[in-house]
This record gives C-alpha cells, structure tokens and sequence, in this order.
C-alpha cells in the first residue's frame, strides 16, 4: 500500500482522508515512539499488552487501511514505526520461547529482567474541574455505541490513553478514571492513593461506625464483595472480585493480593465520595432483553459527572458523550422525570413509585448485581440475566436507595506524595 502525496498536519485537525476513524493517530504513535524504553511497544500499536493476539491483529488491519489513504505529514515515519513494532509479535501468540512471537515479547517486557523505573517526582495535579470547550481527541478507535435507552439516542466514544498504556488490566481502571477526568492518565497514581486515604480513614478510628455516615456502608459493601468473590459455577462472577483493602492496595499488596485486583462495582460508589464525582459506568454486556447498554450512576448527582466503559472482557476505558460541550453536558435518563413532578392522582402515584424504585435501584450500590456487574434488583430478575446465589440475595437487604448525599465531608482525599509513590514504585509494572 502507498500513501498519497502528503499534505500539511495541524494538531487536532483530521486529514480529511481518515473519515472518522481518528483525529491524532499519528502524533499518538510518535508520543509511544518516544515513551518506547519505558513502557514498550504497545503505546505505538495502541492497543494495551493484554489484549490478544487476535485484537492486535485486528487492530492492525484497521490502522493499516487508515494509513494507506492518509496524506498527513509525518504518517510514512508513523506508518514505519508502527510496522517495526508489529514486526516484533508477527509471529503470532507464542510460544514465549520463540522470538517475534507475543508471548516471547511480553515475557520480556513483564518479566523480573526488565525492571519498571523509580519515580522521584510527581505530575502536579490540575484541579477537579469541568473540562473545557474544545477540539475532541485523541481516541482509536472511535468506538461508537448507543446507550441505554433508545428514546436518548446518545452516541459515546471510548477514550484511548494519550501516551502510556497500564501493563496489566486490572489497573486500567485508575488510568481510565484519570483520563476520563483529565483527558491525561499520568495522574492515576494519585488517584487511586486519594480513595485508599479516604476509605481508610473513614473505617479507622476516631472515625468509623457510627461516627462517619459512609463508615457502615462501605463494611456492607466489603462483604458484598466478598460474598460475590466466594461465588462459583455460573452464579461467579465474570471478571474477580476481591476484598476492597486488595482492591485499593499496591501492586504485590495487601491481604494476599500477588499482583493487584481490580475494581469492582462494590468501589464505584468509594471512588464517587473520595472525588466527589458522579461515576457513570457503561456496561459492555447488554441485558438480554435489553440491546442498549447499562449505565450504572454512583456519587451525587449534583457533582462532576465522569463517564467510564467497562468493556466484556473487563477492561475500563474512559468514555466521552457525542456533545459538542463534552465538558457541560449532563446525562439524566437513568433519573426518571417523576423524582420532580408532583402526581395528579392517586392512581398516577403509585405507577411514578414503581418507576422511582427501580431509577433509585439503578444508583445505590446495595443492589444486587449479577455475575457482569449489572444491577438487577430484587426479584424477579430481568428473563435471561444471571441470578446470583442465595448466599448473595440474602447480603442484600431492600429498600434499595442511593445514600444519602455528604453535605459537608469531614474527611479528606488529598494523599501525600509518599502514599502516591506505594503505587508508582511497587517494583511491578503497572
């Protein structure tokens, strides 16, 4: 395949030739050229080294007829260095003891040989504030899906790092989150020490039960993840789930945890407090009945609203809404109009009770969810969902609401650099 003729390149301006597919593919293969000795060859096929080999080979094709009608400056030097890049996994999905192979390639960029670098400093951390109007990028693919709700007819696309991918999947979801806030995954560290400071202290005395309003409901949710976590057969869960102290720990960690644990939707609602976010996760997995995708709310409605996909094989992406304002729009289909308008009749009443239960079900993170992470309330279940075991059942207990807003938090989620650098420098890869 030739390129055509080149043309001048404006950052966050697309070739005309790319369509829709991406805006900055060819700065974000350069910026992974430049961060290679780091973090590998990954930021330059970009896509993550957890992906399969088939993913990569797919995304390959898909980058390949995207350059081969690219005239923007700079995509033979991209195109190329992509290609070298691929050259190193061509030979397929293993084994690790053949060279060109993925397995060969990742044991290396894994292995004990290649040790993760020691940070001394820290990205000094912007302020939590509404992002501002601007071009939209970078992302490829352009993942486009509808939402929940038809009548929405919302469109989102799924957000890639700028530069650096995590090296293993269950910490995709703190760069996710940076990203998703900060449209920068460099800040992750910090993130996911604030929560741990924060979860911490509110179950440590002079807090804890009875003294800090979240204290009580944070030990339900342990056990709720903890009883999901003991599930087996077809009632386990799809991607594990761990002890929310493992979930918050260092890699090589906490209580057991070799390498790390992800996050599962027991912390959704710890995230939202500590940051004082409204997390919105986009559901991969549709409800059988149901071909739009789950949004599941947590944190106050009022606050900075932060959207994150969770993909079927268990990864988190940033995601972002089809707004030309992505900064100032707000999603609300999953609170139902009736939560503010008085009833007219009795009748009309009770139908609006029933549509607000299943809305607060929705955004309280008691509910039961089913073996994908989805939220499906108290029986009966939607035809075809997973029904979790009584084990489970019996943990939760209705009504099924969304806590109570913190007016004013006593409790802090500034972590200090140390707490930040347990992360950063774990001796793993993250």
């Amino acid at each position: 395949m030739a390129l055509i003729p080149p043309i001048p390149w404006v950052m966050g301006v697309p070739c005309v030739n790319h369509g829709l597919r991406t805006f900055e593919l060819i700065p974000d293969i350069m910026r992974g050229v430049a961060g290679q000795p780091t973090h590998g060859i990954y930021p330059i096929l970009r896509m993550p080294v957890y992906k399969t080999y088939a993913q990569h080979a797919a995304n390959r094709t898909a980058i390949n007829a995207e350059f081969a009608v690219c005239g923007c400056q700079g995509a033979i030097a991209a195109w190329a260095r992509f290609n070298i890049a691929w050259a190193t996994i061509n030979g397929g999905p293993g084994p690790a003891l053949i060279g060109g192979t993925k397995a060969f390639n990742d044991a290396f960029e894994l292995g004990p040989a290649n040790v993760p670098p020691v940070f001394a400093g820290l990205p000094g951390e912007p302020p939590l504030i509404h992002r501002t109007v601007g071009n939209w990028g970078p992302f490829f693919p352009p993942d486009t899906f509808d939402f929940v709700k038809s009548r929405t007819h919302q469109i989102w696309r799924k957000l890639n790092p700028i530069s650096f991918y995590p090296k293993h999947m269950h910490n995709s979801f703190w760069h996710a989150l940076s990203f998703a806030i900060w449209q920068d995954e460099k800040y992750w560290a910090q993130i996911k020490a604030r929560v741990a400071r924060y979860a911490q202290e509110i179950l440590t005395p002079p807090w804890g039960p009875g003294v800090h309003p979240r204290a009580v409901d944070y030990q339900n949710l342990n056990a709720y993840a903890l009883v999901r976590a003991a599930a087996v057969g077809a009632a386990a869960p799809m991607y594990p789930v761990a002890h929310l102290h493992n979930q918050l720990a260092p890699d090589g960690g906490l209580l057991g945890a070799v390498l790390g644990d992800r996050a599962s939707s027991e912390l959704w609602q710890i995230v939202a407090d500590a940051l004082r976010i409204e997390l919105l996760v986009i559901i991969a997995q549709p409800l059988p009945t149901d071909p739009q995708k789950l949004i599941v709310p947590r944190g106050q409605h009022n606050a900075k609203q932060v959207f994150l996909y969770l993909e079927i094989d268990g990864e988190y992406r940033a995601a972002e809404p089809a707004s030309r304002d992505p900064g100032s729009y707000r999603f609300e289909w999953f609170k139902d109009v009736e939560h503010n308008i008085p009833a007219r009749t009795a009748a009309q009443a009770l139908t609006w009770a029933v549509k607000i239960d299943l809305a607060d079900e929705k955004r309280s993170p008691f509910t039961i969810v089913d073996t994908w992470e989805r939220p499906i309330g108290v029986p009966p279940m939607p035809a075809g969902a997973a029904v979790p075991p009584a084990a489970i059942l019996g943990a939760y207990a209705p009504p099924f609401v969304p806590p109570n807003p913190i007016v004013v938090d006593p409790i802090s989620s500034v972590a200090t650099d140390a707490q930040a650098f347990t992360y950063l420098n774990s001796g793993h890869w993250c």
